[in-house]
């Protein structure tokens, strides 16, 4: 559904160039992910996830406001360090939602704990049976564990993405016919990060 969006990337104005590189980066982080998590590299893997669940929540925020997609383009990379703190995206987020449980938050914790940042809790990613391992190593737990939260981001993210769907080649809404009765439970319950969360498909 993601690869459906983005097309003759190089003839569209910068606004548009920038939404479908960021369309492909989150692809790129998607199968990446995966393909570390085949490998045994499961904190890399959960790492990549993040960078998913980042990308997308910076889609979702220009989706609603195009005028933050022009400031991110535009604005020396200092300034747009501080004005697009993850933290700050996430909060602008949940504003707009009426989220106040900070769950967009708590996801993000979860996966910087586990993935991105060194610290204790991440050390059950590279240790199995509690014997921290060098290098890959199978784990069936693990490896669903990451394909289950995969599926969770990517397909957030491709929703996300349908929220900039106008500039799209004319075979999108085939696709998207397809893809959307695929995720209709999920569109049907409320966001994973309002109070409510949602339910898993039967």
């Amino acid at each position: 559904m993601i690869a459906a969006i983005p097309v003759d990337c190089e003839q569209h104005p910068p606004s548009e160039l920038a939404l479908f590189r960021l369309m492909i980066r989150l692809m790129n982080s998607a199968i990446g992910s995966l393909h570390l998590a085949r490998g045994g590299l499961y904190q890399q893997s959960v790492a990549l996830l993040r960078d998913v669940m980042e990308t997308t929540f910076l889609l979702d925020l220009f989706a609603s406001d195009s005028a933050e997609l022009q400031r991110w383009i535009e604005m020396p990379a200092e300034e747009r360090e501080k004005h697009f703190k993850p933290w700050k995206v996430r909060k602008k987020l949940d504003e707009r939602d009426g989220f106040q449980q900070q769950k967009r938050k708590a996801a993000y914790r979860m996966l910087s704990s586990y993935g991105a940042h060194p610290t204790p809790e991440g050390f059950s990613v590279i240790s199995p049976d509690n014997m921290t391992a060098l290098g890959p190593f199978p784990s069936a737990p693990r490896f669903k564990a990451l394909v289950e939260e995969a599926a969770l981001r990517v397909t957030e993210g491709a929703l996300t993405c349908l929220k900039h769907a106008g500039r799209a080649r004319p075979d999108l809404h085939e696709k998207r016919d397809v893809f959307l009765p695929l995720v209709q439970w999920l569109m049907e319950r409320r966001s994973p990060y309002s109070a409510g969360g949602t339910t898993p498909p039967p």
